[in-house]
């Protein structure tokens, strides 16, 4: 997992370049310009969806997982709450749909608090619980970007 200031997507372009790419989408957006939905930034190998959602207190979040894509997360209009665990924490998962597969609480587990402006992201494997409450249960306006992998 890492997580990252947006405005520092430059510096990972000799990571990954296609992480960087994604960033820089990030960093370039007018936000209150930006539809909501699905934005293909190179074809299918790396696709943004914007979303309107809801917190919701942990207990009631399931931990996720994905095998074929990186998975950036990044709040656009609050903070969020988002739960990481290591890959393998609590086995296999069960499969929910393509590239999706939910997991059992694992342990250990950490919290990460997400404000606009900054993103995580989950390498392939990784387990992560979005929409989590930062104080109480609201709205919440951001992006997930799935980078395809291997790049």
């Amino acid at each position: 997992m890492l997580l990252e200031a947006v405005a520092q997507h430059a510096r990972l372009a000799r990571l990954l370049p296609e992480l960087a790419d994604a960033l820089a989408w990030l960093a370039d957006r007018d936000w209150p310009a930006t539809p909501d939905g699905r934005h293909e930034l190179a074809g299918e190998r790396i696709v943004a969806t914007v979303s309107r959602e809801r917190t919701a207190p942990a207990a009631a979040r399931r931990f996720e997982s994905h095998r074929a894509h990186l998975d950036i997360h990044c709040p656009i209009d609050g903070p969020e709450a988002i739960g990481w665990a290591p890959a393998g924490s609590a086995g296999e998962g069960e499969p929910a749909g393509t590239d999706l597969w939910f997991h059992a609480e694992p342990a250990p587990q950490h919290t990460l608090l997400l404000a606009p402006g900054w993103c995580a992201i989950f390498w392939p494997g990784e387990l992560h619980r979005p929409l989590g409450a930062v104080a109480a249960p609201g709205p919440l306006r951001k992006c997930v970007i799935k980078v395809r992998w291997p790049c």
